[in-house]
């Protein structure tokens, strides 16, 4: 389990994905996905702005699976 960063995820990924504490580059991000360099630094210039099933493509080209947890609260307990 790695914590991601909402505000960079893309970046938190790349620090998760990385060896030694050394974050992959954007260029080996990009060779994972089979896209280009520039698609890399765009999904982290969009911030938390990233859909989920874009975040999704990259964690998968990085070997990893992504998963979602969503806590409510119980029931008789409205906001």
């Amino acid at each position: 389990v790695h914590p991601i960063d909402p505000r960079a995820p893309l970046r938190s990924l790349r620090v998760a994905a990385g060896v030694g504490g050394v974050p992959l580059s954007p260029t080996e991000t990009a060779r994972a996905r089979g896209i280009k360099a520039p698609s890399v630094h765009d999904a982290e210039r969009a911030g938390g702005r990233m859909s989920i099933e874009t975040f999704a493509a990259f964690v998968e080209a990085l070997g990893g699976t992504l998963e979602i947890r969503v806590t409510l609260p119980s029931k008789g307990t409205r906001p």
